[in-house]
């Protein structure tokens, strides 16, 4: 049985995304040629997300002591939890209290030189110059097919990775909505926006599609353990074709030219007028 991408232009790319980024070096800046034991007698210090709740860092673990063998260099983590946790500051406030904040005027502490952050901080680390520019890494020949670069998600790499054209961080994990059709059912059928998948989908529904004698559900949609996925998250991916028309670039939350709020209740009520009564998305938003 195959299934085919199906891509609905505009989608909303993310719904969580850790990345790796660095401080600036000091002084001029470091080119990444690395030899063997070349870093030995050096600590460097990254604060990252706490693994619980179904977060794992494992192959950023893994990792670092790759690099500690080739480097000589030592890395140490500090784990932080989302939420503040007793006398520890959440993640967010721990790296923005390092790197700086423009609403501080950019003074930060500079205890970490590596930090796990979430895609949407990027911009404000890179006003600050709190993080690294990784372009010149990143585009060497060797640097680019080790990371295997090109073979990362389009949204990730551009959408977030990626800040002004310039790649400020390394992406470890990413969960984001794509859709899948069965090829078998859907042959030529032009599936480019939500409507006809939704058209799709209704054609399905109801149909016996694996031979049990029972009818069959013609879309599903994964919440993951512990309903990993909201339903805002899906309600969101449907809506942003709608609030961004020329793609990501536009952003679907606010008019990036005048700052007003493009979701709304009143737009996510034109997007989804069959709602339920009951459902109310003023309260949602």
């Amino acid at each position: 049985r195959g299934y085919k991408a199906s891509g609905m232009k505009g989608q909303a790319p993310s719904l969580l995304l850790l990345l790796l980024a660095w401080r600036p070096a000091r002084g001029a800046e470091q080119q990444c040629q690395l030899s063997d034991q070349r870093y030995a007698g050096v600590t460097v210090t990254v604060v990252a997300l706490q693994e619980k709740g179904g977060v794992n860092l494992e192959n950023l673990y893994v990792r670092a002591r790759e690099f500690e063998n080739f480097t000589g260099a030592v890395v140490d983590f500090v784990q932080r939890d989302v939420r503040p946790s007793g006398d520890n500051p959440s993640l967010a406030a721990e790296v923005f209290a390092d790197a700086g904040k423009v609403e501080t005027g950019c003074n930060g502490a500079g205890v970490y030189q590596g930090y796990v952050i979430k895609g949407n901080q990027v911009p404000d680390l890179v006003q600050c110059g709190g993080i690294a520019n990784l372009s010149t890494q990143v585009e060497q020949s060797q640097t680019w097919s080790d990371l295997d670069w090109a073979d990362v998600a389009t949204a990730i790499r551009q959408g977030t990775s990626t800040y002004d054209s310039k790649v400020y961080s390394l992406p470890i994990d990413a969960d984001y909505m794509a859709t899948v059709v069965r090829e078998d059912l859907a042959g030529n059928t032009t599936l480019d926006t939500w409507e006809q998948w939704v058209a799709f989908a209704e054609s399905q529904n109801g149909t016996d599609m694996n031979g049990d004698g029972k009818p069959d559900h013609g879309a599903c949609i994964a919440l993951g353990p512990a309903g990993h996925f909201s339903v805002f998250g899906v309600l969101m991916a449907i809506a942003a074709p709608h609030l961004q028309l020329g793609g990501t670039s536009q952003g679907a939350f606010f008019n990036t030219d005048t700052l007003e709020p493009k979701l709304t209740a009143a737009a996510m009520s034109q997007i989804y007028p069959d709602a339920p009564s009951s459902f109310s998305f003023e309260t949602a938003l």
